[in-house]
């Protein structure tokens, strides 16, 4: 949210103001893919880039998406432990993220990343889909804590 917000993540979002327009856009995305993954995860598609020759590039996606995790890293500890099963949640993430997210959240075990043949899409959706599975229960614990 800096990026919206600005490096003091002023949230006095004033009617008629970009800042509030682009919170606004974010939130309705978010719902999009919220409601998704809840009734048809299997139509679930991440939004990916274009390389300059046309071809589908996750690699901003994914970056993207290790930015989320860092700043949790202690509580994404088990899935990003490559010796853990967990870790092949994330795997197909990760692997299509740029050497420097992989690092920053694998350290050296990140050169040991490979990327699958083919379209990254459907199984970068199949991981998100077990991802959010994974973290179901917490969050149901969480929102019942919360009442």
């Amino acid at each position: 949210m800096p990026e919206v917000l600005g490096p003091r993540a002023d949230l006095s979002l004033t009617e008629d103001t970009e800042a509030l327009r682009a919170v606004q856009g974010i939130a309705v995305e978010y719902n999009r893919i919220a409601t998704t993954l809840s009734d048809q995860p299997r139509a679930y598609a991440p939004r990916f880039g274009r390389t300059a020759d046309g071809h589908t590039d996750p690699t901003p996606w994914c970056d993207g998406f290790g930015r989320a995790v860092r700043p949790r890293r202690r509580l994404w500890k088990r899935l990003l432990d490559t010796s853990r099963a967990e870790f092949r949640m994330i795997d197909p993430i990760l692997a299509h993220a740029s050497p420097a997210t992989a690092r920053a959240l694998l350290g050296p075990k990140a050169v040991n990343l490979s990327l699958p043949e083919g379209n990254p899409a459907p199984t970068i959706a199949a991981a998100v889909v077990t991802l959010r599975g994974y973290w179901m229960p917490d969050r149901a614990k969480a929102s019942r804590s919360s009442r």
